[in-house]
């Protein structure tokens, strides 16, 4: 047996020719210096695979080992990036919990006797400073982007707007692979600065079992509504279905978008089927068959299409109506298609943030969408943002103006009614209430009632985030009921339903003013209707608004807006502590990832080491043992190529 490598050379080459001979001598002598060739690059190397040929299967387990590690140093880019924005974020947080500190004790030493206007003044002078830091840290830069802006990260997010602060970012949270299936938060949003006001949301204004409930702007069916609208917003799971009257046809809806693509696809089979789509049941609010036999829309294979769109039926007597396909309200909504084709009134509305002197009129223009409709009021100088309800079902609008409130008013008819967004206490915060006073709460119960049977309902204000959750905690206990009454929704009324007693009494309690100052306080035979209540509108509660109110209540001498500023700064200093607290989570987390990840890597590397990397010591007796192989073979090759009929001449 030859050593590995050994070149044959053939004891039959006296029997062919020399040429022959030459060949396999030298095509040998090429194999063994590819080998040594190979085992020279394992030396440089330091691999035993160098590529695919050398060896399939370890060459697919080196390149899935290069991916992973390569994916796995990608996600920790990713957690660096992500932990380094959420640490410049906390830093900034930071700097504005040291300035509502700073701020509350200037509230504090304000309110003592021994303050007077002019300390106040001077005070007031310090708290401007406050906000102006303020502002700076809101505007923290990270990588040439403004960290609070949310998506609009390119553009300051706070401007100083009169004696407000207006918000231009979102507050939009960014995700970021920071593992296999695993996303992570790596931004703090501006929701912990209180940018944004509670919205008005579009509720049902008018009298009846759906009072005060979210409003249904209930758009109409119509050729250009979109599937993915219908069925409040789960959209038509499109596929073909087949359509049989005085003949039969299968219609691939594949392509359709809207809802008169539909119509036409089916229509255009009309010839075949004899089954045409008439229009849209304005009652049902669907699609309506008609042909001159019956009927029948079925699924083609496990499609779901006919059951979406509401015609999935056999054997139906022309016209057949189709159910109701329910569409939410989109940004391609047209107007006149809302309130099941009423649409809205042309006047529009008017709207308010009173700290920036600014108001605007949104008038809505025949043929316009609710998207023209939103644009107009956001790109007005009023400082909203109004956007499509998460139900999609109506309209939402809010304020990013911090200082000012805002309302929202007829302008001339009844398009804010009609939405359900005209300025009412169905939209009011208890602090909203009598100029921004509040109603003077005091720390657990504020309100007794005490009813006709004898028994007693205590209630504590300050549990209930709007006016509207009050009434429907009083309207919820047991013998009560209460709703919001007057004509301009502006009166809280309470009935008492039980039997005992001639009269029930609602007072104030625990030296809380609350029921003076919401007007109810007082006793009657059944229905006590409170005192109309001023409601000037909602605002963002947080930072910003907190030291505008202070400054403005040093400015004015006012102790008791000083002390409404401190709650409000109360109320900011928690949202900035619990968004630290949750960055700070999130960089836990995500450090503890990233350690997991860097071990995940030394191992694959190892392993990917065992696959790919020679054994240098084998490499290098290998090569020796081939070098010598050659020598020899070189020695006797050139014994062998000499041989020839001239020497024997």
């Amino acid at each position: 047996m030859l050593p590995p490598g050994t070149p044959f050379v053939s004891s039959t080459f006296s029997r062919v020719s020399t040429v022959l001979g030459r060949d396999v001598v030298l095509g040998n002598l090429r194999r063994n210096q590819e080998e040594l060739l190979r085992i020279q690059e394992q030396l440089a190397t330091g691999f035993k695979v160098l590529r695919p040929s050398d060896d399939a299967i370890a060459s697919n387990r080196v390149l899935d080992f290069q991916l992973r590690i390569r994916r796995d140093e990608q996600f920790v880019r990713n957690i660096d990036r992500g932990v380094s924005r959420l640490e410049t974020s906390d830093d900034a947080l930071g700097g504005m919990n040291d300035l509502v500190t700073k701020a509350k004790t200037i509230s504090l030493q304000q309110v003592q006797s021994t303050a007077t206007a002019a300390t106040r003044l001077t005070a007031a002078t310090e708290v401007s400073a406050l906000l102006k830091q303020a502002v700076n840290l809101g505007n923290t830069q990270f990588e040439d982007r403004y960290l609070f802006g949310g998506s609009r990260s390119e553009s300051t997010p706070f401007l100083v707007v009169g004696n407000a602060v207006a918000f231009g970012g979102d507050v939009r949270a960014f995700d970021a692979d920071v593992a296999d299936g695993l996303r992570a938060q790596t931004n703090v949003t501006s929701d912990a600065l209180g940018v944004l006001s509670d919205e008005i949301r579009g509720v049902d204004l008018t009298p009846g079992p759906t009072f005060l409930q979210p409003i249904d702007l209930d758009p109409r069916v119509s050729d250009s509504t979109k599937l993915s609208a219908l069925n409040r917003g789960e959209g038509v799971r499109l596929g073909s279905i087949q359509v049989t009257g005085t003949g039969t046809a299968t219609i691939d809806l594949r392509i359709a978008e809207t809802v008169g693509d539909v119509r036409d696809l089916i229509n255009a089979q009309t010839g075949t089927t004899g089954v045409s789509v008439l229009g849209f049941n304005p009652a049902l609010n669907g699609l309506q068959l008609t042909s001159v036999a019956p009927i029948t829309v079925q699924e083609v294979g496990n499609g779901v299409t006919a059951l979406d769109l509401g015609i999935q039926v056999t054997g139906a007597v022309s016209p057949f109506d189709g159910g109701d396909l329910d569409p939410n309200v989109i940004e391609e909504t047209l107007i006149g298609d809302l309130r099941g084709g009423l649409g809205l009134d042309p006047a529009g509305v008017a709207i308010t943030n009173a700290t920036s002197g600014s108001s605007f009129s949104a008038t809505v223009a025949p043929g316009s969408t609710v998207g023209d409709l939103l644009n107009n009021l956001n790109t007005a100088n009023v400082y909203v943002d109004a956007r499509i309800s998460s139900t999609g079902r109506g309209i939402d609008v809010l304020s990013r103006l911090s200082g000012g409130r805002l309302t929202i008013a007829e302008n001339g008819g009844a398009t804010a009614n009609q939405l359900g967004l005209l300025s009412t206490l169905a939209h009011a915060g208890i602090e909203d209430l009598n100029g921004g006073q509040g109603v003077g709460s005091a720390d657990g119960l504020d309100i007794k009632i005490t009813k006709k049977d004898g028994t007693v309902a205590y209630f504590d204000v300050d549990n209930a985030t709007s006016v509207q959750a009050l009434v429907d905690a009083i309207d919820n206990t047991a013998g009560l009921d209460a709703t919001i009454t007057g004509a301009g929704l502006n009166q809280i009324e309470i009935t008492d339903t039980t039997v005992g007693a001639p009269t029930f009494t609602i007072v104030n309690f625990n030296g809380s003013y609350a029921a003076t100052n919401l007007g109810i306080a007082g006793t009657a035979a059944a229905t006590i209707t409170g005192t109309p209540l001023t409601f000037d509108g909602v605002q963002p509660v947080g930072l910003f608004t907190g030291l505008i109110r202070l400054r403005d209540a040093l400015l004015a001498n006012d102790t008791i807006g000083i002390n409404q500023a401190a709650r409000l700064l109360e109320q900011a200093q928690k949202k900035v502590l619990t968004a630290r607290a949750d960055a700070g989570a999130r960089t836990a987390s995500m450090e503890l990832t990233k350690n997991r990840l860097e071990n995940e890597k030394l191992e694959l590397k190892k392993l990917m080491s065992d696959s790919r990397d020679a054994d240098l010591a084998e490499v290098a007796t290998q090569f020796q043992i081939q070098q010598t192989v050659l020598e020899a073979s070189l020695a006797v090759a050139s014994r062998i190529l000499q041989t020839s009929l001239f020497n024997y001449l």
